[in-house]
């Protein structure tokens, strides 16, 4: 079956230098995931709840950096996923020791590897 092909069409609407940077992009994030499923056998949804807790949880201010436990509902609503599936994936997180559950939520403990992951993502 031939492809589509919107060659000329398409470069007013998405310049081919913006999709060349799009995909060096997606590129970064499925390396990242891939990297994070082989390696720790995680999920894509425990991946994301995992930079989530510190995305929410870690704050810069005058004195330094503060990292504080946020709740799986505050997660729930970033991630648009259901409470119960950020609380059930926390628990697999606790295991491999990304995060430690509280009694006010749950909390980076593996910061090291959360701030790999966030440089990864964001360069």
């Amino acid at each position: 079956m031939p492809g589509l092909n919107y060659v000329g069409m398409s470069e007013t609407l998405w310049p081919s230098a913006k999709i060349a940077t799009v995909s060096e992009r997606l590129d970064t994030l499925l390396r990242v995931f891939s990297d994070m499923r082989e390696r720790q056998k995680l999920t894509s949804d425990e991946i994301m709840i995992f930079l989530a807790v510190g995305r929410l949880g870690i704050a810069a201010t005058p004195q330094g950096v503060t990292m504080r436990p946020v709740t799986c509902l505050d997660i729930s609503q970033l991630l648009k996923i259901p409470t119960e599936t950020v609380r059930r994936k926390a628990v697999r997180l606790e295991k491999i020791h990304f995060v430690t559950r509280t009694t006010r939520g749950i909390a980076i403990q593996n910061l090291d590897e959360w701030r790999r992951l966030a440089e990864m993502l964001t360069i």
